[in-house]
């Protein structure tokens, strides 16, 4: 049922129309109360018993705290009418900018695949907050991945659609499937439940389109199934030989038709890590995992653990000062940072990114 036209309120007043899409319409606002601009969501007319559930996930859901995830304000229920309002993510979609500098030639440019390795973890952090919080997202496409000016990664649309028994076809016998179609896992497509291992397939697709600018599979579900159930499709090195081995093999591994044979998210962190650190390596450049040891070293902390972001984690209330110092603002402009010996940590529970920096020849 669609939603009705909305007007604005007292409390907040239309600035433009950002967006249309299944749950409704999404406009930049102005908040009258809070003075900031805020993005503000209408949803289509729910039931009494869809309204109870929306209610109960906004409410767990507005309390997940992720750099990487969109994060949430107020729910409001006014007449017959849901909406809701979010940050406002400054920035472009995800494959606008990977192909920001696209030559016309196949795969990516080398600035497209810097941003991408840069761009990588911060998507798969963000999904696997969304999977420790107990949640799936079932909806993981291009569309629903932002990248602010800053280099940031954000996951849009988590959770809601999926409280709002929102479904996007009925297959015969019953069966319904939620997502969309050209990025959902074959489970999703047959009409099972879908898990975590979901999730990381939609995300092999994204990362399969961004590398070939194709999709993997037919947009005709009825032709893409069985080849989705039989694992059958051209790598990416198949249409585009410079690939990068390890995104590669890490693609094809997202798109094995098993749920349990998919990576899920601290094994695609630490294959990225390792890959990093070879590439650092053959270059005659210190890796991240080096410039982290060094640091906790100089600073007499433990040696932090064997993964990567699990490092990050443990040193980053140290160096959450660094967030107000000038060499933290020039880090933020420069997405391919990682390329240059930056490290990249979050501050536990904090919607912030903690940056530092060191050289270590000094």
């Amino acid at each position: 049922m669609r939603a009705a036209m909305f007007r604005g309120t007292q409390r907040f007043r239309i600035l433009e129309t950002l967006g249309k899409g299944g749950m409704g319409v999404i406009y930049r606002v102005r908040d009258e109360v809070m003075q900031r601009d805020v993005a503000l969501k209408t949803l289509r007319r729910v039931s009494p018993e869809d309204l109870y559930r929306l209610k109960e996930e906004f409410r767990a859901l507005s309390g997940l705290a992720h750099p990487n995830l969109v994060e949430l304000h107020e729910l409001f229920v006014e007449d017959d009418q849901a909406f809701f309002t979010m940050e406002v993510v400054e920035g472009v979609g995800l494959l606008d900018w990977l192909w920001a500098d696209d030559l016309g030639g196949p795969g990516l440019s080398e600035g497209g695949m810097a941003r991408l390795k840069a761009a990588l973890p911060q998507l798969v952090a963000g999904l696997q907050a969304v999977h420790d919080s107990g949640r799936v997202h079932r909806d993981v496409k291009p569309s629903n991945v932002m990248v602010n000016w800053q280099g940031e990664v954000v996951l849009l649309d988590f959770g809601l659609t999926v409280a709002l028994g929102r479904e996007s076809s009925q297959e015969p016998g019953g069966a319904r499937t939620s997502g969309t179609q050209a990025y959902m896992s074959p489970e999703q497509a047959e009409g099972r439940p879908a898990g975590p291992a979901s999730d990381w397939y939609s995300l092999g697709v994204v990362l399969y389109e961004a590398l070939t600018g194709r999709l993997p599979f037919p947009a005709d579900r009825a032709e893409a199934l069985p080849l989705q159930r039989d694992g059958r499709f051209d790598a990416p090195s198949a249409l585009h030989p410079a690939t990068p081995p390890a995104l590669d093999a890490l693609v094809c591994a997202l798109l094995s038709p098993a749920p349990t044979q998919r990576p899920r998210g601290g094994e695609i962190l630490q294959r990225l890590a390792e890959t990093e650190t070879a590439a650092m390596a053959a270059a005659g450049r210190p890796s991240q995992a080096d410039i982290v040891k060094t640091v906790a070293a100089r600073m007499g902390f433990p040696e932090p653990a064997a993964n990567l972001s699990a490092g990050y984690h443990t040193l980053a209330e140290a160096f959450s000062g660094w967030r107000d110092s000038p060499s933290h603002n020039a880090v933020m402009l420069d997405p391919t940072a990682t390329r240059m010996g930056i490290a990249t940590a979050y501050a536990p529970g904090s919607k912030y990114k903690v940056y530092w920096a060191l050289l270590v020849a000094k």
